[in-house]
């Protein structure tokens, strides 16, 4: 059994749990200084916070406003030209005039700029533009190998079968 400190109560605005929600109860303290809800520590106590001195109980309202299909697209812009700022990056200065973006510029830029991208790295990079790729077109560059050796598996299954089946039948032979 855990070393504890002597069970206690509170009668609420000194502890929260993990969701963040009040505890009133008994609780006991570990040896380590983790406060435990319960008066004895057992499997099912769960692990209370301190509620900060500094911190204020204030009543939040929270209100939400349900949109049909027709007002969100009329409320929102949904391209995602949102997300970035297009006039502070370079790439799109190139790549782009007022009213829209052109791929043969994008493939002209990227040809240009070829050899300065790294060939490795999680992002920016040639491994990056080829993994987003690949998932993006579902290829797999080993597919026809895993194909091939699938078969292979397949039609060598079905031989040591065929040669099983010869065995069992030689034996069955010599026994009668």
């Amino acid at each position: 059994m855990p070393n504890r400190l002597p069970s206690l109560y509170t009668q609420g605005g000194e502890f929260v749990d993990i969701q963040g929600i009040e505890y009133i109860g008994y609780y006991h303290i570990m040896e380590d200084g983790t406060i435990m809800s319960g008066p004895e520590h057992s499997e099912t106590d769960i692990t209370l916070y301190r509620i900060s001195s500094n911190r204020s109980k204030q009543q939040i309202s929270l209100s939400t406003q349900k949109y049909n299909k027709n007002s969100v697209e009329k409320r929102i812009n949904l391209e995602f030209n949102e997300l970035i700022n297009i006039e502070s990056s370079n790439i799109f200065n190139k790549l782009s005039d007022d009213t829209s973006r052109d791929i043969a510029k994008f493939f002209t830029l990227y040809n240009e700029i070829f050899y300065d991208i790294p060939k490795e790295g999680s992002t920016q990079s040639h491994r990056f533009l080829i993994e987003q790729s690949s998932e993006y077109i579902n290829f797999n560059p080993n597919s026809d190998l895993i194909a091939s050796l699938r078969q292979e598996i397949t039609d060598l299954r079905e031989e040591l079968l065929a040669e099983q089946q010869k065995t069992s039948d030689l034996l069955n032979s010599l026994n009668n």
